[in-house]
């Protein structure tokens, strides 16, 4: 598959760039310096190729007591969890 196709056109659109300098970088996969302005090769893969299902996000804490806000201008609030648990 030609690199085009995959939408990377130039080396700076390339997974394996590391910009060095104003419009130079190094290419990760032939280890290289190369020009940000060149015409990808073949071994081109975009930036963003991994797939959405192997983007993971930390999982969130949730506190089994839930949270409690005192104030004293106000009444005691509480969070929706603590209502739906009592």
């Amino acid at each position: 598959m030609d690199a085009s196709q995959l939408g990377v056109s130039c080396c700076q659109r390339c997974r394996y760039f590391t910009l060095a300098g104003r419009r130079g970088g190094q290419c990760g996969q032939l280890n290289v310096t190369v020009k940000g302005n060149w015409s990808a090769c073949s071994l081109a893969a975009p930036v963003f190729m991994e797939p959405m299902s192997a983007v993971t996000q930390p999982p969130v804490a949730v506190w089994p007591q839930g949270i409690v806000l005192n104030h004293p201008d106000f009444e005691q609030l509480e969070s929706d969890y603590l209502k739906e648990t009592a």
